[in-house]
């Protein structure tokens, strides 16, 4: 690149590609660093950062479920939020990654937040394969001791079945990391198997435990605010 040019722009391998990914990511973030204006004119947008802060790789017993089909993790932290992106076993066919993605933040005042799901699902870059739109009006919900949960599915033949599962967790639910009050998590997961078997990552007996959730907070938070309009 000349001087003063500044371009920014398992079973299964598909868990692997989530950490190139963050290689990738973390590529760019040196190219955006250089490119980005120096001194205190110079603010990042939020998205910028997203695009700029590098993911690396964790140790599976790092994470922040005690998820056994965890394969590989990667971590970030963005300012106010820690997020991970777990990569799941996939024994189905269908294309795309199965994942856990989960981002802790530090929210203003003591009340959770309302949930906003397009908000959560623009962040995560969108509803991933081979999911369509997302919205309030075709949502399954459920809940279980850690709160409300909402998910949609998808069947493929007799035995591939296929889920998107999003919940929100308060302190209230588990102890959150990296000292946030709010954690949202989102599920991919196809399975050959039950929607239950599909859901399971995203439920009690899995995402009440792991790093840091040893204890509960004795401060109760709505663990799922509704969405909101």
């Amino acid at each position: 690149m000349a001087s003063g040019m500044c371009v920014t722009g398992q079973r299964k391998v598909g868990p692997v590609s989530l950490v190139r990914q963050g290689l990738v990511v973390a590529g760019l973030g040196l190219m955006l660093a250089a490119c980005l204006p120096a001194g205190p004119v110079a603010t990042p947008s939020r998205g910028v950062l997203q695009t700029a802060m590098p993911f690396s790789q964790i140790r599976v017993g790092s994470i922040w479920t005690t998820e056994p089909l965890a394969l590989i993790g990667i971590q970030r932290g963005l300012p106010g939020q820690t997020e991970q992106i777990v990569g799941l076993a996939n024994d189905t066919t269908l294309r795309g990654d199965n994942f856990l993605l989960m981002l802790a933040r530090v929210t203003d005042g003591q009340d959770v937040p309302a949930f906003r799901l397009e908000e959560f699902v623009k962040r995560a870059g969108g509803s991933p394969s081979p999911f369509g739109t997302v919205s309030d009006s075709n949502l399954q919900s459920g809940s279980d001791s850690l709160g409300p949960y909402v998910w949609l599915e998808y069947r493929s033949g007799a035995q591939t079945n296929c889920v998107l599962a999003l919940r929100r967790l308060g302190v209230g639910s588990r102890m959150l990391p990296a000292r946030a009050n709010v954690m949202d998590v989102m599920l991919r997961n196809c399975v050959l198997g039950s929607i239950e078997e599909a859901l399971a990552p995203m439920l009690e007996a899995r995402m009440g435990g792991g790093v840091g959730a040893g204890a509960r907070s004795t401060v109760m938070l709505s663990p799922l605010a509704g969405p909101t309009p």
